[in-house]
């Protein structure tokens, strides 16, 4: 009797940080035009339907209701966010997309604040979909 495990090659197709860029800009352009807008509805349709925000060390959204709640009381508290990324980093797979980076909020209510940003974006019924958002506002 031989006894072993049995394995299949795997092939990871590993994308360039410049092609995960080029995908993912289009759509964070569009997302932020609606949100900038006033159409939230718009810009959740960027989201995967199971896509989560974690508000690091702080809380957890998961769906697209949950996510919109959020992001309706954290305009009202805010006010409608000017997003300047720096230092963003891409990398990818055929199965996800990942950017994370730097961001200046510009809020009317707060003043300008710094956070730290992570995202992973998946595919769903063939378009790429924001999955994971997750942020840390700096002190």
């Amino acid at each position: 009797m031989i006894s072993g495990v049995l394995s299949w090659p795997t092939a990871v197709f590993v994308m360039k940080s410049e092609e995960v860029k080029a995908i993912l800009k289009p759509l964070y352009d569009a997302m932020e035009k609606h949100y900038y807008n006033g159409e939230l509805e718009k810009s959740l349709d960027y989201f995967h339907t199971d896509a989560v925000v974690v508000s690091k060390g702080q809380e957890v959204q998961y769906g697209k209701k949950q996510i919109a709640e959020a992001f309706k009381k954290f305009t009202e508290e805010h006010g409608v966010v000017k997003f300047a990324r720096s230092n963003e980093n891409f990398c990818g797979a055929e199965c996800c997309l990942c950017m994370s980076c730097d961001v200046t909020l510009d809020t009317p209510k707060k003043g300008k604040q710094k956070a730290k940003v992570f995202h992973i974006w998946r595919k769903e019924d063939g378009k790429w979909k924001l999955f994971h958002d997750e942020y840390q506002i700096c002190a």
